[in-house]
């Protein structure tokens, strides 16, 4: 396998993960140096809008001035 997800692929992994937030008390998100892509981001505001609480290993780029981890 060279790496590449097919976009079924991807489809299946993001119901996945969607399951597994629905199953979970609070979503830590292991973000070094702050970095977020658009598929954690995606997740991220799924957790936010099934009021799943969220929490960051580190601050996240484009974090709230006032460091309350919000993006």
């Amino acid at each position: 396998m060279d790496g590449d997800v097919s976009a079924d692929q991807k489809a299946h992994l993001d119901a996945l993960h969607r399951h597994k937030i629905d199953l979970a008390d609070r979503v830590l998100v292991v973000n070094p140096g702050g970095y977020i892509g658009a598929s954690t981001a995606a997740e991220i505001a799924y957790a936010r809008a099934t009021g799943t609480p969220v929490s960051f290993t580190a601050p996240p780029d484009g974090a709230a001035a006032d460091g309350s981890g919000e993006l």
